[in-house]
């Protein structure tokens, strides 16, 4: 039964070795995993070194005032977010176009500490 198994997975394997392996990323359509293109969505990218000046809880998550590093503080932009920041934390906001037809904009934040 064992040497059934191993031949089974050893087959499966060789079918899935011509396979031409591509990543599905919902904002950059068709991105093979070869270097040259799977991180060419980056350059469009807008990034930002954000600071959390002040956090409130949410039903399911938080939203957090930030402030970009050497401008002055916002009010009332509210930015919600599920991860727990703290604050005078740095996160890395990265900004970057939904290419779906939408034309949509997506935002995601990343903690540095």
């Amino acid at each position: 039964m064992k040497r059934l198994l191993i031949i089974a997975v050893l087959m499966l394997s060789l079918l899935t070795v011509g396979c031409e392996n591509t990543v599905w990323r919902p904002h950059v359509p068709d991105i093979t995993t070869t270097a040259d293109t799977s991180l060419d969505f980056l350059d469009d990218c807008d990034y930002y070194l954000l600071i959390v000046v002040d956090r409130r809880d949410c039903n399911d998550g938080y939203e957090y005032i930030f402030q970009e590093n050497g401008q002055p503080t916002p009010q009332d932009e509210w930015i919600y977010c599920d991860e727990l920041f703290s604050i005078n934390d740095y996160v890395l906001g990265i900004e970057y176009n939904i290419y779906d037809g939408t034309n949509r904009e997506e935002f995601v934040l990343y903690d540095l500490d």
